[in-house]
């Protein structure tokens, strides 16, 4: 059950009741972020080159802001870091509330079980308008992101350059003759300083802005911040149903921008406009009731890891291709000239690309189109890792474990649906695992997430590609991505309306891998960008007669489970 908190409801809180110590007291004794900066400008007759200039002079402020939330490990995925992901949700919604002129409502999406029975919150959603964020004349802007992180641990051999992945950490970047960027940087080091604790602040820090400066933001300004899309996004599609019911949060939503992913590449900014699906699986064989004795039961049992390879095997050609039946590349439609025509102006360096693979030759082709095709156009396989009942120690006792797993996951271009390919992956596995004959037996879960695909032509991306004309004197490039995001899927499906995945940076910001970081001056020019972007869209309506969705006062249908895959598909022939 999904259970909304306003910010004026303390006591019902059910968090506070729970054994947990989730640090609430984070929300209520923040200290102010400009306290030690000059006064921000006031008044309307305010300008935006005036508030831009404030951005710079804040930046150290902004810089201590993200240290602050970098600091809470939120590690959705690790149960003994539940308490510390729901404490982040706290700090978060005190000090927007305390210092951003922010309303925030707190929802508690439900309770998740673990295989030993205990039960955990899961973290709570943020729902944040800024401002008068329900104003008729003005269109409004969604602004999606996360607070929680990918598990990080610093040790010899896992490629962190600082000590502590939660301590944010500066680090000055000399390039060696190949690297990007070619002029030294300096980049904020920190599990979190790109996905997206960075982005989501730097939203904030525009609205935090704009309050200070009693300037009237010229858009109704929303944010909604999840706490588990690091752990596929639970109860988001859900939540997105209930709240776009009328008088709901995304009820009157104009324009939504997802902050996720990095640019293709290391120099010119993209903007994601389409990307692959997921569906991600566990595939267990279980054998007896204990290990045994390589010496005397090898050879005469079915082992469960010998079947589980052959299963695993079963699922590729060894090449570039997926065996099973109606998922592979067959089953999407064939590259039209359109789609190598979008790829031509982008700015992709192919030997940088081999470079950041460590090195590696690529599976079709080593030239910009197949590089761009196979990461966005196509479906992949990926088998994660295998693990077994013994696997610390099976190789010194020489044992048969009795239950061997793997995890995989297939990522979905367009037309694919999780659904059916869920379905298909359960129907191969089956067959081969009957075909084995083995006394062993088979368990097989699976969720998913269908692909996005947009048409850009909208004012959302027009206001981008002014900004970042603005800010970084670039045009960004329009481009698919092969990463997924639950958010972008499910609120283009459920809301109609324009979505655009903003990314955070260039690819050496090592999204959710070691020494994940944002370039400081990166940071600061995200504000920026969430400024202009604010700006134009309030510009863009007037220019191009757009109308808001309150002004429409439409009857937006309901979409029924049958009737949520629409054509949204882009480009394709």
């Amino acid at each position: 059950m999904i259970m909304a908190q306003d910010d004026d409801d303390e006591d019902e809180d059910p968090l506070r009741r729970k054994p947990m110590n989730v640090g609430v007291g984070d929300e209520q004794h923040l200290d102010d972020p400009l306290r030690d900066f000059p006064d921000v400008p006031v008044g309307n007759d305010v300008d935006l080159a005036q508030l831009r200039g404030y951005v710079a002079v804040t930046a150290a402020a902004l810089e201590a802001q993200l240290a602050k939330l970098i600091e809470i490990p939120s590690i959705s995925s690790d149960f003994s870091h539940r308490a510390d992901t729901v404490r982040t949700a706290h700090h978060l919604r005190g000090w927007i509330q305390q210092w951003c002129g922010g309303r925030v409502r707190l929802v508690e999406p439900g309770i998740q079980e673990t295989e030993g029975g205990e039960h955990y919150p899961i973290p709570p959603v943020l729902l944040v308008g800024f401002g008068d964020d329900d104003h008729p004349d003005k269109p409004t802007l969604l602004v999606v992101g996360h607070y929680d992180v990918l598990p990080a641990h610093r040790t010899d051999h896992d490629g962190w350059t600082s000590e502590d992945p939660f301590t944010l950490h500066a680090m000055e970047f000399a390039p060696t003759k190949g690297d990007f960027p070619a002029k030294p940087e300096t980049r904020l080091l920190g599990r979190g300083t790109a996905s997206s604790k960075g982005p989501i602040l730097a939203w904030i820090w525009a609205a935090l802005i704009f309050h200070r400066a009693a300037v009237d933001l010229p858009v109704n300004l929303k944010m909604l911040i999840q706490g588990m899309e690091e752990s596929e996004s639970e109860c988001l599609p859900e939540l997105i149903r209930l709240e776009f019911q009328p008088a709901g949060f995304l009820y009157e939503v104009d324009f939504v921008t997802v902050l996720a992913g990095t640019w293709a590449d290391h120099v010119k900014p993209s903007l994601i406009y389409g990307l692959r699906g997921l569906v991600t699986a566990e595939v267990e064989v279980r054998g007896g009731s204990r290990s045994l004795h390589s010496g005397s039961y090898g050879g005469v049992i079915h082992e469960p890891m010998h079947d589980l390879v052959q299963l695993l095997a079963s699922l590729s050609d060894g090449l570039d291709d997926i065996s099973i039946e109606g998922v592979g590349v067959n089953a999407v439609p064939p590259v039209s000239t359109a789609e190598l025509q979008d790829v031509h102006p982008i700015s992709l360096d192919v030997e940088q690309v081999k470079r950041d693979a460590g090195g590696l030759s690529f599976l079709t082709g080593d030239d910009k189109e197949a590089i761009m095709m196979n990461r966005t156009r196509f479906p992949a396989l990926t088998i994660h890792g295998i693990d077994s009942s013994t696997s610390r120690d099976a190789c010194i006792r020489r044992v048969i474990p009795n239950v061997a797993t793997a995890k995989l996951s297939i990522r979905l271009a367009p037309p694919q649906q999780h659904q059916i390919v869920q379905e298909a992956l359960r129907e191969h596995l089956n067959q081969r695992f009957s075909a084995l004959e083995t006394p062993n037996t088979m368990t097989i879960t699976a969720e998913g997430s269908d692909p996005w695909l947009t048409n850009p032509d909208n004012l959302l991306f027009e206001s981008a590609v002014i900004a970042f004309g603005e800010i970084s004197g670039t045009v960004p490039d329009f481009i698919r991505d092969g990463f997924t995001s639950v958010a972008a899927s499910e609120l283009s499906q459920q809301l109609e309306v324009p979505v655009l995945v903003l990314p955070v940076g260039p690819p050496s910001c090592n999204l959710h891998s070691e020494d994940e970081n944002i370039p400081r001056k990166r940071l600061v020019e995200n504000v920026h960008i969430a400024m202009t972007m604010i700006d134009e869209l309030a510009r863009g309506p007037q220019v191009r007669g757009f109308v808001s969705s309150k002004r429409r006062n439409r009857d937006r249908a309901r979409l029924g489970p049958l009737n949520k895959v629409r054509s949204l598909w882009y480009g394709l022939s």
